[in-house]
């Protein structure tokens, strides 16, 4: 897909089917899209599973009323699929990363309508933030890209004090980043497009500035950028339609140190909840570090597998005799408070909800989580590695 049609209802929801997809249904719309859990746990990416980033779909009819971003990855992530070697030239154009999340932004029978890659609905916190960052002039844009551009969604990242990322914005403010053409997957990127110059003549709404990205190759433009601070990195447009992410270590909030652990957990803690873990897997390369993502990202997938299947097992039941019959089964192990909480969400609403229950342990207590794990693995969180593990903690 990327540039091209859509994939159709039916295809989207039989590879919603497996993991790392989510199904999200609300008033008559479907919404599509993943968890990331980070490069090494997932299934390969094709065109079609690019397309599942938060595309939704009228569920009577299969019209897709809104089209986001396709998935793209961080340079040297496997599955990013572009050579770093590649020279840029004609046709490619590099823009800034902005420090904020992520809002489409869709005409449905006529109203405006907004979504995040992973809901129909906005949070109340992403409620007040687009009031505080939406303007009149951000309304005139949308209604004159439908007039102008035909079906489309507007993509922008919006920019809250009250909930920064890494840096804390002056002001907030809606940032457009690009366009998207729905029926053929087509870009108008600011500062590229002569129609979407005019569409946003006279319009005072921030937005991002593409620009030629030069001739150098993609690794040098990385290498160039990587060790700057206070930036979060930068997104490139490549001429055969595709878009490669370049961050900064900064930006990871890990250098990659040894004997960083307590960073490292930090780091992976924010990442998980945010669903920024590619970032962070980028940011670790292939070192000693990797060993600890992939351990810490196969015992959480484990937990969440325990958990369901402990709920599936007292599905039927009433919730008090569940309750009872999970914390008889749960509460002696290892992690077991977290266990039961996960295991209620999913009996209460599967599996997608499992996930999520766990994140908003992640980001309560994630770093505690994290270093028991580790601690019940033999890894002694005070820096000596055993049963194992290699002594790059003691370097």
């Amino acid at each position: 897909m990327l540039l091209g049609p859509p994939p159709p209802l039916d295809l989207a929801l039989e590879k919603a089917q497996t993991p790392p997809f989510l199904v999200r249904r609300d008033g008559g719309l479907v919404l599509v899209s993943y968890r990331e859990r980070g490069a090494g746990t997932q299934p390969s990416w094709d065109p079609v599973t690019r397309e599942l980033r938060g595309i939704i779909y009228r569920e009577a009819t299969g019209e897709v009323v809104s089209r986001p971003f396709h998935r793209f990855f961080n340079l040297g992530d496997p599955r990013c699929g572009v050579d770093p070697s590649r020279s840029l030239g004609p046709g490619d154009y590099i823009g800034p990363k902005e420090d904020g999340r992520l809002l489409q932004a869709f005409f449905l029978e006529g109203a405006l309508r907004f979504a995040t890659r992973g809901s129909l609905r906005l949070s109340p916190e992403d409620e007040r933030a687009l009031r505080r960052s939406w303007t009149l002039d951000h309304e005139a844009l949308a209604v004159r890209a439908r007039e102008v551009l035909g079906p489309v969604t507007l993509l922008f990242e919006v920019l809250d004090p009250e909930r920064p990322i890494m840096v804390r914005p002056e002001a907030p403010k809606a940032v457009l980043l690009a366009v998207r053409h729905i029926p053929t997957g087509r870009y108008w990127l600011p500062g590229v497009s002569q129609e979407l110059r005019e569409v946003l003549g006279g319009l005072r709404v921030p937005h991002v500035v593409w620009e030629p990205a030069g001739s150098a190759s993609l690794q040098e433009v990385h290498q160039s950028i990587l060790e700057r601070e206070g930036v979060e990195g930068f997104v490139v447009w490549l001429a055969q339609g595709d878009f490669v992410k370049l961050k900064t270590r900064w930006a990871l909030g890990f250098t990659g140190e040894r004997g960083d652990l307590e960073r490292f957990l930090e780091a992976f803690r924010i990442a998980f909840y945010e669903e920024r873990l590619d970032d962070l897997q980028a940011g670790i390369g292939e070192g000693p570090y990797r060993q600890v993502f992939s351990f810490l990202m196969s015992r959480l997938e484990d937990l969440v597998r325990e958990a369901v299947a402990q709920a599936e097992a007292v599905r039927g039941l009433p919730r008090r005799e569940a309750y009872e019959g999970l914390r008889r089964v749960l509460g002696a192990k290892p992690q077991g408070l977290l266990l039961l909480n996960v295991a209620l969400r999913a009996y209460d609403r599967g599996e997608g909800e499992a996930w999520e229950a766990l994140k908003r342990e992640m980001k309560r207590a994630g770093r505690g989580i994290l270093k028991d794990l580790l601690a019940e693995s033999g890894f002694n969180v005070g820096g000596i590695p055993v049963r194992g593990w290699s002594a790059f903690l003691e370097e």
